[in-house]
């Protein structure tokens, strides 16, 4: 009994299936992005090799992880407060950077 060969899919129809650029699609394949089959010199791609990509593929959007609203500050989360408090610069630092200011953009009548 012979084996059913799998459907071989250019890497233009490759593209147009997973929504993409050809030139994408190249980029993909030579990061090692996707898999594909070499078939003289023709880059052809499986169903599956295209369904492994979809799998692996990284998940855009709101992750499940509490620490990531910190980082990236979701429109429903508060965000973490840097830098120094309001009026806790000490009196020579405001008059060094003063005295810079002063320096960088002339002297104001």
């Amino acid at each position: 009994m012979s084996k059913l060969l799998p459907h071989l899919l250019s890497e233009r129809m490759a593209a147009e299936e997973l929504g993409l650029s050809v030139a994408t699609m190249r980029r993909m394949r030579a990061r090692g992005d996707i898999t594909y089959r070499q078939i003289g010199s023709k880059i052809k791609y499986t169903l599956d090799d295209l369904n492994g990509y979809i799998e692996g593929a990284k998940r855009c959007g709101r992750q499940d992880d509490p620490d990531k609203s910190e980082i990236i500050g979701y429109h429903n989360a508060q965000t973490l407060k840097r830098g120094a408090s309001l009026g806790s610069t000490m009196l020579p630092d405001r008059l060094a950077a003063n005295q810079l200011a002063k320096q960088i953009f002339g002297q104001r009548n």
